[in-house]
């Protein structure tokens, strides 16, 4: 509620795209069913707008209250939701039965598409045979091309590691790719290091990130509303056959969203492998080490980096072993002043 009430324009059509309009997405589909019946019989269309003409000041504010407190209870549930989306199932048996067959699927479909990949183009075509046999060869040329490169760029959405890094589901997979290809590429943990050098990018960059994360936010959050709808208005109106294309409608709108989110998670990654490839040097440098000289150097540093950021309790002992293991002990500006009060003094 405190980010409702004080947050700028940026923040506030994250909290409009994400929670607030989701939100009343789903609680204007209840308000719909409820009153007009659905749940206890037939629908009564009709009573709807007599209801909707004499709504007044109170109603409209109650339903508006009640949007704002179901999106400020579910915010905090906003990074499971993804979770849930990616593929994260391991938790639950029966889900995570599920997880190993889509999986399964999965590999299957990566393997496919490197065979298409590798596929020998045919030739472009022959300049001594007929017109008519050159621009069949021509049009053959051009399919494998296209088909070619739709399989390189759904692979893409995939780790480029081992298979066992796939998970079930085709936004967690792009999602994982980002993150193989980002920070892992120097060595660097993307998911603990991504917090520390997102604050040293650039305004232009950082916000070119927070855009795609909230695009993907916002079509996760869609696609949860859009299949809660579904399965609310099949519940309601499974005894009315002329009025089952709303269960339909929103079901494929839910799978368009989910589409959406695969898009915004490739646009993500793509943002990712920049920040680190322009950034990562800042963020040691933020992090008050000097900068490795060599790429031995810098791969050591990294790996201890790792370890200081994936531990919970951490003594300074530890933080002395991240730069002693590359010659460059842990030293920041002001420490040698307080160690020596005369220093800097004519």
């Amino acid at each position: 509620m405190a980010n409702l009430l004080t947050s700028g324009a940026a923040s506030l059509g994250r909290l409009l795209s994400v929670n607030l309009l989701p939100t009343a997405l789903s609680a204007l589909a209840v308000w719909i069913f409820t009153v007009s019946g659905s749940f206890t019989g037939r629908s009564h269309w009709q009573a709807l707008i007599p209801t909707a003409l004499k709504a007044d000041a109170g109603t409209v504010l109650l339903f508006v209250v009640g949007v704002v407190l179901v999106s400020v209870i579910l915010e905090p549930f906003q990074i499971r939701l993804v979770r849930m989306l990616e593929g994260y199932w391991s938790n639950w048996t029966p889900s995570a039965r599920l997880a190993n067959v889509m999986i399964a699927r999965h590999q299957q479909r990566v393997q496919r598409l490197r065979e298409t990949v590798r596929l020998p183009l045919a030739p472009r075509e022959d300049v001594r045979s007929p017109l008519q046999v050159r621009m069949a060869a021509r049009r053959r040329y051009s399919r494998q091309v296209a088909a070619r490169q739709r399989a390189q760029d759904r692979l893409a959405r995939y780790p480029f590691v081992e298979d066992d890094n796939l998970l079930p589901t085709a936004l967690g997979n792009a999602l994982r790719s980002g993150e193989r290809k980002a920070g892992e590429r120097y060595g660097l943990d993307t998911i603990h290091s991504w917090p520390r050098i997102l604050p040293q990018a650039s305004p232009q960059l950082a916000g070119m990130a927070n855009s795609a994360r909230d695009a993907l936010d916002a079509n996760a959050s869609l696609c949860l509303h859009f299949f809660f709808v579904g399965v609310l208005s099949l519940i309601a109106l499974v005894d009315e056959p002329l009025t089952l294309w709303v269960p339909a409608g929103a079901f494929a709108l839910s799978v368009v969203a989910y589409s959406g989110a695969i898009a915004a998670a490739v646009a993500y990654a793509r943002i990712l492998c920049v920040v680190y490839d322009l950034h990562r040097f800042d963020m040691v440098k933020g992090l008050h080490y000097k900068q490795p000289e060599s790429w031995q150097e810098e791969k050591i540093l990294y790996d201890s980096l790792n370890t200081f950021f994936r531990r919970a309790e951490v003594t300074y002992e530890s933080r002395r072993d991240i730069g002693g293991q590359v010659g460059q002990p842990y030293d920041h500006g002001t420490d040698k002043e307080d160690a020596d009060p005369n220093a800097g003094k004519p």
